[in-house]
């Protein structure tokens, strides 16, 4: 009798362990695991929300600046006025021949209408480089789509573009162009982008200015020496003493040294040697000098 007692007290313990454990698991930690799930959705959805809140606020901030750039509701006088200050600024940046047409407006899903323009006409690279910097620096809701540029004789090209400008649904000006500034420009000057046109990108009578550049004469006052340079493309004599600075084009480079036959220039971590009577083009690297060697 007590060694059934035993098993049956054992038996019962075990029953009440198990009892317990379902109890625990299944009206305790059941339910507050499902609480810390149902938290932590509802948190995921609020981030959503927040995210999605963020994105409909920034759009809606967008919006209201393409409202600000988009032409004219009126999709004609949209056209006419847009139309009539593209011709003006092709003619002002000195484009010969300039024709200036628009097309038919499309609606694209009701959200905005698209008004093509296209842009034919003559003209320098630098006269086009302004062009396309009055273009972009307006506060306009529009973009360039393409360009061809045909070089020509005397570095005039024939030119063409085409330009999509835009009328966003719910604009409320009607007969007035955006007057606001473009804001996307590295430079608002003008001035930061001759070097396009200075770089000669499609060498039209290209004349390498370092070659056009003779060391023509060194003189001496004081023991100190004074570079003769004759510039044929500038028409000038640069004279440049002693650790002074040599400007031609984009080449530059300092008088560390010279002899009566010879001049020595130090242009980045390079020193180049010029003889007398030859252009900076046929400059030798000074180690070559030194060793007899042809220039690398």
């Amino acid at each position: 009798m007590s060694r059934q007692r035993l098993l049956l007290g054992g038996l019962a313990i075990v029953g009440l362990l198990n009892v317990g454990d379902w109890v625990l698991n299944t009206a305790i930690q059941g339910p507050l695991q499902d609480r810390r799930d149902r938290g932590e959705a509802l948190q995921k959805g609020i981030e959503k929300r927040q995210v999605l809140l963020k994105k409909t606020r920034e759009a809606g901030r967008k919006i209201a600046d393409w409202k600000k750039r988009s032409l004219p509701a009126n999709s004609e006088v949209a056209r006419s006025r847009y139309r009539s200050w593209l011709h003006g600024h092709v003619t002002e940046c000195g484009l010969t021949s300039a024709i200036v047409d628009s097309g038919s407006p499309s609606v694209r899903r009701g959200l905005y209408t698209s008004l093509p323009f296209s842009v034919r006409g003559r003209g320098t690279l630098d006269q086009f480089t302004k062009l396309m910097f009055c273009v972009t620096d307006a506060g306009h809701l529009h973009r360039v789509k393409d360009i061809s540029l045909t070089p020509s004789a005397n570095g005039v090209f024939d030119i063409s573009f085409s330009i999509e400008a835009l009328i966003v649904s719910g604009t409320k000006r009607m007969d007035r162009l955006a007057t606001t500034g473009g804001g996307v420009l590295s430079s608002d000057s003008i001035e930061s982008y001759a070097v396009i046109s200075r770089e000669n990108l499609f060498g039209i009578g290209y004349r390498d200015p370092l070659a056009s550049a003779s060391l023509t004469a060194i003189t001496w006052k004081n023991g100190k020496p004074l570079v003769w340079i004759s510039d044929e493309l500038s028409n000038i004599v640069l004279k440049v003493g002693l650790q002074e600075e040599l400007v031609i084009g984009t080449f530059r480079a300092k008088v560390v040294a010279a002899t009566n036959e010879d001049v020595t220039l130090e242009s980045g971590s390079r020193q180049l040697v010029v003889a007398l009577g030859d252009s900076i083009a046929d400059a030798q690297e000074a180690t070559a000098v030194a060793a007899g060697g042809p220039q690398p």
